[in-house]
Formats: structure tokens, sequence, C-alpha cells
């Protein structure tokens, strides 16, 4: 069969290599991608954002609101159990990807940068993918 029907839309097949990757690098644990997601998303959510152009944004530039997010929230925002984020949490805190401050706040580690280096690359070229529609 070819033609079409047989084609893979681009962001599909990029898509599904960067799970692939991003999987492996966090020792084929998916759920380890997402909560490591979360935790970087939340945390960068903290820090003022440049402005736009035509910016709506209300936030004052210096301002920074609360930052991180805890384990039980990571549940909630993720869909994972409670107890399952709590255990993987502990897995990131000891290989030095997520620290935890005395509030229970979450926050990606400089070490997880280093060491999930081949992550970031493998998003970049998903981004590329996307943008390019190769």
């Amino acid at each position: 069969m070819g033609g079409e029907a047989d084609k893979i839309p681009t962001h599909v097949r990029a898509f599904s290599e960067l799970l692939i990757k991003l999987r492996a690098e966090l020792g084929n644990d998916l759920d380890l991608v997402l909560i490591m997601a979360v935790i970087a998303e939340r945390h960068y959510a903290g820090f003022p954002q440049p402005k736009l152009p035509t910016s709506a944004s209300t936030a004052s530039a210096g301002t920074r609101p609360t930052p991180g997010i805890n384990t039980h929230s990571v549940a909630l925002y993720a869909d994972i159990p409670r107890e399952t984020v709590r255990r993987k949490i502990a897995k990131l805190v000891e290989k030095g990807w997520v620290t935890c401050d005395g509030q229970g706040n979450l926050t990606p580690a400089p070490q997880a940068a280093s060491d999930l280096a081949k992550g970031t690359a493998a998003t970049l070229k998903y981004l590329e993918a996307i943008t390019q529609g190769s």
C-alpha cells in the first residue's frame, strides 16, 4: 500500500520520537517525564515573563509569585496517584534532579540539566521538526 494514507503527519512522528527518547532518558518511566515537566513548568512559571509587544499580562515586572509545587499538587495536576508521585519524587531527589525546601516546594536542580541534556536536545529537535513541518 502506498500513497497519502501511509503518510504520517510530521507532528505525530516527531512527538513519538520525543516521547521514546525522554522515556529512555528517565529510566523508561513516562511518569517521571511528566512529573519532571510539571515541577519545571511550575518553577519557571514563578519567574517574570518577558513582555510581549501586545502583552495583556497584569503581572508586575520583577515580582515573583510563590514558587514551585508540592507533591500533593503534582499528583492533582498530573492526575497520578499521590503515593506514586511521592515515590517517584523521592527517586528524582535521590538522583539530584529535584530539590525540596522546608515547605515542601519542589524545584528542578541544576544536576537535572546536565544529566538530562540528551532529553533537552531531543525536545529541541522535536520543536524544530514541528515548526519546519519536516
